[in-house]
């Protein structure tokens, strides 16, 4: 772990150093924005900050939220199509019930507010099911890891390991590791001794945390694994069960024989402290990365350390900053001028008190020997238009370096606009982030994949039935010829997509005139109340 630290951590510390920037400047940190910039202004300034740069992530944050995809198996290489559905209905009782989806667009969200996390599917077993285990996804962020900086894939395939860290109590450390309580009962909570993450929130509080230091190092390795190989085939193939399943494979497909090769896989140490809990094979089962990671930009070619993660926040900071410059320095030119009085000679007005009257009218006597132009009134001075002129134009930068037209995502300057028009506009605004949206699906895919590999690996026959309502069909758990692909789609998850879908429907009716769909597949979808009475009706 010395190694690893003392190797990879300048070149970590750049990532988590700019990541801690954009999260600050997203969260409207103006004590730190001036620091940041060198600029040392008085008291009054570090009072306001004007925060433009949440509704930009947030817009395209909340049109991730509100086209939620769902995750879905199609058959390939004559895969049996039941198989791939079971796998598809077990995969969305899952992900409804253990908030899967919220996790992954918490996961797009801190990538665009920090450019990069590790999402990690895992079995609860402290939940409902302490046998089998509960699905659930954890998100590492962008300060709670170190990852091998050189990886250049974007399922981490060719990483060669990955370094998370968090604080836990004693007690907690005693649950999840009961077979160690006598190792954990003397160690101390001291995490400025092991806390080697300096961005985590913890280490700000050393003096007073009595937590400790848990570390998942995974990293790279090999091991010996049984297969099937057919000579006539030329191919390997992968088997899942027991040697009881082994024996009726190979009897009946006599071209088959079991034979023991080297694959790659991912080992996991496990360090509390500086004492080692556990070492060894995945415990999920499988030996793919356990890690999907969720990015902005990604560009490991990058030669400057800092510029190969980068966050939505990074190009905004610069306008941000001035734009709060010059709304402060603006309202201090305003508050500065005299608004409103008078100039006068000394007893040039014989009534000087009706100078601080208004309304109702009142006369103002000008003494013997003094001139009308010797009272004059104060003329309040504005702002000047070049300033406010300057303010409005880094306003209107931080949408542009963003790359959102707000007029095209809502049609807000013209109310005319047809509903067609505002869904054409904001796809035309879309493709800016089309980038974006197809490496979310791709890790949304790659998720999709190691939750299914955790099933098949870690869940019997029963608890399956009970989630898909129907026996698991032979092929289930079978590794052999059996292809699947793992594919994202837009499903009906959210409110918004199912009374779309059911507006489409109505339109389909609607144009050819009769109807084509009845109103029990319309009302399913509509955001009513009192659906059931209806539907019964």
């Amino acid at each position: 772990l010395d190694n690893l630290y003392s190797k990879f951590q300048p070149i970590e510390q750049s990532r988590w150093n700019q990541s801690n920037i954009d999260t600050l400047f997203y969260a409207g940190a103006q004590t730190f924005v001036n620091r940041y910039f060198n600029f040392s202004p008085s008291t009054s300034y570090q009072q306001y900050y004007f925060n433009l740069i949440q509704q930009p992530v947030n817009m395209i944050t909340g049109y991730q939220r509100q086209h939620r995809k769902s995750i879905n198996y199609v058959p390939t290489e004559g895969a049996d199509p039941n198989t791939t559905d079971q796998y598809t209905r077990i995969m969305t009782h899952v992900c409804n019930g253990e908030g899967i989806h919220e996790q992954f667009s918490k996961a797009c969200e801190l990538a665009a507010v920090s450019g990069m996390v590790l999402l990690q599917p895992y079995l609860d077993y402290t939940g409902d099911d302490q046998a089998q285990g509960q699905m659930k996804a954890k998100i590492w962020e962008y300060n709670s890891f170190l990852v091998d900086p050189y990886f250049r894939n974007p399922d981490m395939s060719d990483a060669q390991f990955v370094w998370c860290q968090e604080y836990i109590s004693k007690q907690e450390a005693q649950n999840r590791f009961p077979d160690k309580v006598n190792n954990i009962a003397p160690m101390s909570g001291t995490p400025q001794r092991y806390g080697n993450f300096y961005f985590l929130p913890e280490n700000y509080n050393m003096a007073r945390n009595d937590l400790m230091v848990l570390s998942y190092v995974w990293y790279k390795w090999q091991r010996k694994k049984k297969r099937l190989y057919s000579k006539s085939r030329n191919q390997f193939f992968d088997y899942a069960g027991g040697d009881g399943q082994l024996e009726q494979i190979l009897y009946s497909i006599p071209d088959m024989e079991e034979v023991t090769v080297e694959v790659p896989c991912w080992k996991l140490a496990v360090v509390l402290n500086d004492q080692l809990m556990f070492q060894g094979d995945n415990p999920l089962g499988f030996d793919t990365c356990p890690f999907v990671p969720v990015f902005w930009n990604y560009e490991p070619h990058t030669n400057y350390y800092d510029l190969r993660v980068r966050s939505l926040v990074r190009t905004m900071r610069d306008p941000q900053f001035l734009f709060n410059y010059k709304v402060i320095q603006n309202n201090d030119i305003a508050a500065a001028t005299i608004n409103a009085g008078w100039m006068r000679k000394s007893g040039a007005v014989a009534n000087e008190d009706n100078l601080k009257k208004s309304g109702q009218g009142w006369d103002v006597i000008i003494n013997e020997g003094f001139e009308m132009t010797d009272v004059q009134k104060i003329v309040p001075s504005a702002v000047p238009e070049s300033d406010l002129a300057l303010a409005q134009q880094m306003a209107d930068l931080i949408y542009n370096t963003s790359g959102i037209n707000l007029e095209n995502w809502s049609g807000q300057d013209d109310k005319q606009i047809s509903s067609l028009t505002m869904m054409l506009k904001q796809a035309a605004n879309l493709m800016v982030f089309q980038k974006y949206f197809d490496q979310w699906d791709m890790s949304l895919k790659l998720l999709g994949e190691k939750m299914l590999q955790i099933v098949l690996n870690n869940w019997n026959a029963e608890k399956v039935a009970l989630y898909v309502g129907e026996e698991p069909s032979p092929h289930f758990y079978s590794k052999v010829f059996a292809k699947f692909q793992t594919v994202v789609e837009e499903g009906l998850l959210t409110p918004t997509q199912k009374n779309f879908q059911a507006q489409q429907m109505m339109e389909i009716n609607e144009r050819f005139g009769r109807e084509v769909l009845p109103p029990s597949m319309i009302i399913k979808d509509m955001n009513l109340q009192g659906k059931a009475e209806i539907m019964q009706f």
